[in-house]
């Protein structure tokens, strides 16, 4: 998927970092994801950004963001 999309690995990073401390937290790891890009590296203006996962049963959930 990171392929089709065209995500690099610097990309990737913050969510392997996510995974490597707390692993799967079922649906709130995305949440986790975007607060250690928050705080590592915070996009800049008008930057767009999409958020994925999957609770619990499966359901799945996701937004498009812009970032100010």
């Amino acid at each position: 998927m990171s392929e089709r999309l065209g995500l690099s690995a610097e990309d990737l990073a913050p969510t392997e970092a996510v995974l490597a401390e707390h692993g799967n937290m079922s649906s709130v790891t995305v949440l986790f994801v975007l607060d250690e890009i928050l705080r590592t590296r915070r996009p800049r203006p008008g930057e767009r950004g999409v958020l994925g996962a999957f609770g619990p049963g499966f359901g799945p959930s996701s937004r498009c963001s812009e970032f100010l």
